[in-house]
């Protein structure tokens, strides 16, 4: 399973990285997959929204 944490890690570390989260995200959400790649490439901002959309904010303790 999937979290925020994961995703914003993934958007901050590299494309590369970025890359590998959409590719393993689970197929049997297309939308989410389609989203995320087109985030991560239209940069570091929309990828940080993109993971706070679908995943929800991380909770603060």
């Amino acid at each position: 399973m999937k979290n925020v944490f994961e995703c914003l890690k993934a958007c901050n570390a590299s494309i590369d990285e970025a890359e590998d989260f959409c590719r393993n995200l689970p197929d049997d959400n297309k939308k989410r997959k389609a989203l995320c790649w087109s985030a991560i490439y239209a940069g570091k901002a929309a990828c940080q929204v993109f993971c706070r959309a679908e995943f929800g904010p991380p909770i603060r303790h």
